[in-house]
């Protein structure tokens, strides 16, 4: 009889260790539901009814798997649908960073006209009053942090600074400031469709003349070339009433670099100091 309860309790150890390895991979993810289970091992003489209740339990966790495995899927398929977004996404900025990167490496004819600028700007008084014609914001924000007081004219971009003070009119259509100005600078800039036409003209230079003392700064740029509609000639008969204090003439080579000129039947952009002359 001994032997006999020996070898039952051997067989149930066996059986419970089987059960036991056989749900062993499901505790950690269906934890709480077999704690119930083991303790039934310990407790259960009933070996059918645990098997049952153990096939019970697995097609349970069949269904939740193949539930969560709907769920993983739609997942995964809406992180796929995400990456291909946020790729094309980068891809966008990186391109827009990239003509972005190309025009700072600015390969307009601001690269060469703001430093002239800047330098005839470093001649005048803080306090100094200038107008600033057909800018897109760098050299107005440039001259008032030198220490001027600006008026933009014609401007291309919204400006926000205490010292400019944005006109919107045209050239031909503004009177003037109550006393002479300092400075008028008035640059080629940066091509711009929707801007007016930014050519030097006499009746642009005269309008200039009259807003300025008689020891005034201009400061003129222009493109030059069959394209721009003006010529290296015209820039010479332009100034014809202006004492020229210094002009620089600048190339553009075929990849994009400026350089300075001294030939001066070959540049792209010509930059005046100049004074009205008596």
């Amino acid at each position: 009889m001994e032997d006999d309860v020996e070898r039952s309790e051997g067989r149930r150890s066996v059986a419970k260790r089987a059960f036991r390895g056989a749900a062993s991979p499901f505790v950690g993810y269906f934890d709480r539901r077999f704690q119930d289970l083991h303790d039934h091992l310990d407790d259960e003489p009933d070996l059918e009814k645990l098997a049952a209740d153990l096939r019970s339990e697995l097609s349970r966790a069949r269904a939740d798997v193949a539930a969560d495995a709907d769920t993983i899927a739609e997942l995964a398929f809406t992180l796929e649908r995400f990456a291909d977004l946020f790729t094309m996404r980068m891809e966008e900025l990186a391109r827009q960073f990239g003509a972005a990167g190309r025009a700072g490496a600015d390969v307009g004819p601001g690269v060469v006209e703001l430093p002239f600028a800047f330098t005839a700007a470093a001649d005048l008084e803080r306090g100094a009053s200038a107008t600033t014609v057909g800018d897109d914001g760098r050299l107005s924000i440039g001259l008032a942090a030198l220490g001027l007081q600006v008026t933009a004219l014609e401007s291309t971009a919204r400006i926000a600074h205490p010292d400019v003070t944005v006109v919107n009119a045209r050239f031909d259509e503004w009177a003037g400031t109550t006393e002479p100005l300092d400075a008028v600078f008035a640059l080629a800039g940066e091509p711009d469709p929707s801007a007016a036409d930014r050519r030097p003209t006499r009746e642009k230079l005269d309008h200039f003349r009259k807003w300025l003392q008689p020891a005034g700064l201009l400061v003129l740029g222009t493109r030059v070339g069959p394209d721009h509609g003006v010529g290296s000639e015209d820039v010479s008969d332009l100034l014809a009433d202006w004492d020229v204090e210094r002009q620089e003439r600048f190339v553009q080579d075929p990849g994009g670099a400026w350089r300075r000129s001294d030939d001066t039947s070959r540049s792209d952009v010509v930059v005046v100091r100049a004074t009205p002359r008596p």
